[in-house]
């Protein structure tokens, strides 16, 4: 009985089973030994626990930078709020202390509607720049990973293959 398992355990399993009922053929069952003494491997144990730490590195890097981002955004609205306020506030004042100059008053909103413009194209750049950067980022945390995992996928294949030559 030829049989190829993803489990260890189910593998041991069926090979007790079959070697009760008199079925096992010495291949089968150095198979499954192989397979078993795999799964043990502590040096594959540690490479899946690297991959794995690696990968929660990672996660929660990019749950910092959304996080800053966030932060940022939320500093930047009410940072703006203020100086809305404050021009609201200065206007207000000049617009009463110029009543009667309704030209001042109209050149005053004027300003403040294009600092406001201004302020809200800064804002637009600044948080494309910030975004863009941190797709950068994130872009070379991915290569850089996928790199690692190429490199550690190609150095396991070549043990796994000298393993399986000297069987």
């Amino acid at each position: 009985m030829k049989t190829n398992c993803e489990f260890p355990l189910l593998c041991l399993l069926i090979v007790l089973v079959a070697n009760v009922e008199g079925e096992v053929e010495d291949t089968g069952l150095k198979m499954v030994k192989r397979l078993w003494r795999n799964w043990e491997d502590p040096e594959q144990r540690q490479l899946l626990d690297q991959e794995t730490e690696l990968e929660k590195q990672r996660e929660k890097r990019l749950w910092r930078n959304w996080e800053d981002l966030e932060l940022r955004q939320l500093l930047n609205e009410f940072a703006e709020n203020q100086r809305e306020k404050r021009l609201w506030r200065n206007w207000e004042r000049r617009q009463v202390a110029n009543e009667d100059d309704g030209e001042k008053a109209k050149e005053l909103w004027r300003n403040w509607e294009d600092l406001k413009r201004r302020q809200v194209a800064d804002l637009n750049d600044e948080q494309e720049t910030q975004r863009d950067k941190r797709l950068w980022r994130n872009w070379e945390d991915n290569h850089a990973t996928l790199r690692k995992r190429s490199a550690d996928s190609l150095s396991r294949q070549k043990r796994l293959g000298k393993e399986r030559g000297k069987e």
